[in-house]
């Protein structure tokens, strides 16, 4: 006499025996697909602001004194705009807009100046590129 299915197992039609089916842990999975889409969204800039950018229509000025980054949010400047950045710090290093290579020294009382016009959109990391400390990330839109 042939052995009935517990609920938890379904006769397999391979002939291989009957196969567990596993809802809990297909439910566990989707949900941690679901987790892990909300943290990747939630972390598209590394500003630390929680994402809102400030509009700039202005120049954008970051400092890097004592190791602290002020001026340092997701700033947000318009496709075709002209864009002007000033960095200064206390020490010296080449400040580094990505994705449009802009390189410039700034050296401790001497700023870092860029002019530039924003013709590619995205979110670009201006950074301090010896050191590696992210000033600001710039979004093109």
């Amino acid at each position: 006499m042939a052995a009935t299915p517990s609920p938890r197992t379904v006769p397999d039609r391979s002939g291989r025996g009957p196969r567990t089916r596993r809802p809990l842990l297909t439910l566990m999975a989707s949900l941690t697909l679901v987790v892990l889409a909300l943290l990747a969204s939630a972390c598209g800039d590394s500003s630390g602001d929680g994402g809102s950018a400030e509009s700039d229509g202005g120049p954008i000025e970051v400092s890097f004194v004592d190791g602290q980054i002020s001026g340092g949010t997701l700033r947000q400047v318009d496709l075709g705009s002209e864009v002007n950045i000033t960095v200064t710090a206390d020490v010296d290093d080449e400040v580094h807009v990505h994705g449009y290579d802009l390189f410039e020294p700034v050296v401790d009382g001497t700023p870092a100046e860029f002019t530039f016009t924003a013709d590619i959109p995205g979110d670009f990391e201006v950074e301090l590129e010896d050191s590696g400390r992210l000033l600001f990330s710039l979004r093109v839109s």
